[in-house]
């Protein structure tokens, strides 16, 4: 990986300094080397020892973008970035550091379809069946009129208490915006 990033990257040093590797990145604007160490990520997961990316095959490497400017992630300012991608995005056997911590979050979803309850008849309104809906209502697509006015109508759930009306949307222009209300469901008369 060394004589790679030497020979074939530009905007990126690798130096040794007292038996451990360093990587310098040319401040691009000025022509001169940061003075603080850049963010190095590898498939997105950020590395700290750089023996080990110069230890790792280049040939597991699929790209690598270089960012030779400040980067402002607040409220982290970095040196430059260095973004090393694998062939499929699984790290190729890069070793992570023992200290890192793991977090399973879900990313983006495919757009899912909640149930929402109809009560077309009086002996559904009557039904003893409980709503217990913790959800309920979503539209992905409301649109609304020139005014920015829209009308919806949904049931609310059988459980008591407060909840969160959220609405976020964006215009045609791409300009967002969002709200919040609450209101209370009380206790259904017997």
């Amino acid at each position: 990986m060394e004589e790679v990033l030497r020979e074939y990257v530009l905007g990126v040093m690798p130096r040794k300094r007292q038996d451990h590797f360093r990587l310098n990145v040319v401040n691009g604007p000025y022509r001169a080397i940061f003075e603080n160490a850049p963010l190095v990520l590898m498939d997105g997961i950020p590395v700290f020892d750089m023996d080990k990316v110069i230890e790792f095959s280049p040939l597991k490497i699929k790209q690598l973008d270089v960012i030779t400017n400040f980067y402002y992630m607040s409220p982290a300012l970095f040196s430059g970035i260095i973004s090393f991608m694998t062939y499929k995005g699984d790290l190729a056997g890069f070793p992570l550091d023992t200290r890192l911590v793991k977090l399973e979050y879900d990313g983006l979803q495919l757009e899912r379809q909640f149930y929402a309850p109809r009560y077309e008849s009086a002996k559904q309104l009557a039904s003893r069946l409980p709503d217990a809906r913790t959800l309920l209502y979503w539209n992905p697509n409301l649109q609304t009129n020139a005014e920015g006015k829209g009308r919806i109508e949904f049931y609310t759930s059988d459980q008591p208490g407060t909840y969160l009306v959220e609405v976020n949307g964006m215009t045609k222009e791409g300009v967002t915006g969002s709200q919040q209300v609450r209101f209370e469901v009380k206790n259904r008369p017997e």
